[in-house]
């Protein structure tokens, strides 16, 4: 257990740890280029290029977001040239202060303006326990204050070098990052195994329902199986009460809803029922259907207006919804049936996602594939709390470990 190996001495440091600047510990703080400014373009397949885009406040740089340039303008970009273990920073737009390490996997890479790239002196600073040091709450709200309230938010390297570092011992900075690192990498664990569940329910709905599908079901629609609903929920007349929010937000950090009183949420919400999905109506391109599974405390549940609420008539329909809103025919249907001003911001009518229409199957076969689905469903949403409980467990440690006031036996 890792409580076994920590040692409370209260918030006094020892006095081997040293308050030094992020500066101190660099031997290169760059940036790179836009291909684009060179001439370039980006390709179908080539040298990984990382956008800050990929680069998300829970320490992880996803892989599915990088785009590609080719081998000619990966050498014209030689200062944004990523090597293992550097530390990508966001240093402009709006979410500033967001930090990956870099990892061998992702090599050969480059990256663009937006993120600053670290590279730190090895024989002082761990590369992980700098970057658990960066992803303190405390830091980012530091870094983002710096920057202002411009309308293009920015902080420069004379800034990111003058970050405060409190930093022990080399040994310890090891000791601390690997604890930290065990219950990430347990976390990111169970991600992987629910990530797997969901594709395994996936590829058994097409198989049952798409390729097998037999000409005489009839052709329904989703509000035949399944209700709308939309009751409004104003937590601002109940300022101290604390409401669980399922927001945007909160479903793009986990799946998990943030706890916020009531004076806190100025506009209106839905009320999240028991054993419904909320399906997301803007940006359908990127789908977001949050899994309702079993019984919530429908007085303190709320929801974005973002999200539509679909509950099952017959709760052996929920694993079909479910699958078959996550679909990819679903998915560009909705997207295709959007609108809006631009790219990020288009908006599906919530009445078009009661009109999708598939073709009915058996009650057999419905039922039968529930009761596998029941399964999955719940070994995900098992896996869901114990995701939620070593969140808890790393987000308490990680600013005790860093202050000193948790200390490591080494």
């Amino acid at each position: 257990m890792i409580t076994e190996n920590i040692d409370r001495v209260g918030i006094e440091l020892y006095s081997r740890w040293k308050e030094v600047k992020l500066g101190e510990l660099t031997k290169l703080i760059t940036k790179g280029t836009t291909p684009s400014s060179l001439g370039g373009k980006f390709i179908d397949k080539g040298i990984n290029y990382i956008k800050s885009e990929a680069v998300s406040y829970d320490g992880k740089i996803d892989k599915s977001t990088f785009v590609f340039i080719d081998e000619e303008m990966h050498k014209k970009l030689k200062r944004s040239q990523l090597a293992n273990d550097d530390i990508l920073y966001s240093m402009a737009g709006i979410f500033l202060g967001k930090n990956g390490l870099v990892t061998e996997d992702m090599l050969p890479a480059n990256t663009n303006q937006a993120l600053a790239i670290i590279r730190l002196k090895q024989e002082i600073a761990n590369p992980k326990f700098i970057h658990y040091y960066l992803r303190q709450k405390s830091v980012i709200d530091f870094v983002n204050n710096m920057s202002g309230q411009s309308a293009q938010p920015n902080i420069n390297f004379e800034e990111i070098k003058a970050i405060d570092i409190l930093l022990p011992p080399l040994k310890e900075q090891t000791t601390i990052a690997s604890i930290l690192t065990s219950l990430d990498d347990k976390i990111n664990l169970l991600h992987r195994q629910n990530k797997t569940l969901e594709q395994l329910a996936e590829t058994l709905f097409r198989q049952w329902f798409v390729e097998e599908a037999e000409e005489s079901w009839d052709e329904t629609s989703l509000s035949e199986i399944a209700d709308h609903s939309k009751e409004n929920i104003h937590p601002s007349k109940n300022p101290t009460k604390l409401y669980k929010h399922y927001s945007l937000p909160a479903f793009d950090a986990g799946k998990e809803p943030i706890l916020e009183i009531g004076k806190e949420i100025l506009s209106n919400k839905y009320k999240v029922i028991s054993n419904s999905i909320l399906v997301s109506k803007l940006n359908p391109r990127t789908p977001r259907i949050w899994m309702i599974y079993g019984n919530v405390n429908e007085d303190e549940s709320i929801c974005s207006t973002e999200f539509q609420i679909v509950k099952p008539k017959d709760q052996k329909w929920y694993g079909f919804i479910y699958c078959f809103l996550k679909s990819y025919n679903v998915t560009q249907e909705l997207a295709g049936a959007s609108s809006g001003t631009s790219g990020s911001h288009q908006r599906v009518n919530p009445q078009d996602i009661f009109n999708l229409t598939f073709f009915k199957p058996t009650d057999i076969l419905v039922e039968k594939f529930n009761k596998v689905m029941i399964n999955y469903l719940f070994k995900i949403n098992n896996n869901q709390t114990q995701i939620r409980t070593l969140t808890q467990t790393r987000d308490n440690l990680l600013p005790k470990l860093m202050s000193g006031e948790v200390r490591v036996n080494l």
